[in-house]
């Protein structure tokens, strides 16, 4: 999860621009949707977030989506949180 520092933005776009070549397109991303507070009774980030990692998968990518609560917690003990499961995942 270094995207927050490398800001994966750029990437995204061109794993998924049509014109980028067959080895990078082969190679499989991993990237993560930080959400907030969910709204009710719909969240529609939620929503299109989901609708976003069906999509990036038939490129490759697979988006988790992460729910962080920085409103309960505020930002510095939230992000702590995602550093924390960053370093799970890396192992």
């Amino acid at each position: 999860m270094s995207f927050l520092r490398k800001g994966l933005a750029g990437e995204f776009i061109a794993h998924i621009h049509p014109t980028v070549s067959a080895n990078v397109a082969s190679q499989s991303k991993r990237c993560v949707a930080l959400l907030g507070r969910p709204d009710r009774p719909t969240d529609a980030v939620e929503d299109y977030c989901q609708y976003l990692s069906q999509a990036l998968e038939k490129h490759g990518c697979s988006l988790e989506l992460l729910r962080v609560s920085w409103t309960e917690q505020g930002w510095s003990p939230a992000l702590g949180e995602v550093r924390k499961k960053a370093e799970q995942e890396r192992g």
